[in-house]
């Protein structure tokens, strides 16, 4: 998959939301997704804890695969664009001048 495709998929999302949630304001939009974020951010927490046998006996769902991790990743990965998307920013000019400050600072 190329990035070009992932932001088209983001923008249908994006645009799936605002239809769902029709009374939120761009604030208020933007904050949920901030939460959301955050609830996608706890669960690759959690998912990792029950992959290194580390979580509480009360909070273990069963056993737990990388590749279950990597899905919970993906999820976020997916707020935080629509996050960027919420923004207007040009979240792949942003990734290319991320990428060049991290290659300098390697040499």
């Amino acid at each position: 998959m190329k990035l070009n495709e992932l932001m088209n998929f983001i923008n249908l999302e994006y645009e799936n939301l605002i239809k769902k949630y029709p009374d939120l304001t761009d604030k208020e939009r933007l904050l949920s997704h901030c939460a959301k974020l955050w609830e996608e951010y706890g669960e690759v927490c959690e998912k990792i804890l029950c992959l290194l046998w580390t979580q509480r006996k009360d909070k273990f769902e069963k056993w737990v695969s990388k590749e279950d991790i990597g899905h919970e990743i993906v999820d976020l990965i997916f707020v935080a664009l629509i996050i960027s998307k919420s923004l207007n920013l040009d979240i792949q000019e942003l990734i290319s001048q991320n990428m060049d400050k991290v290659i300098k600072r390697r040499v």
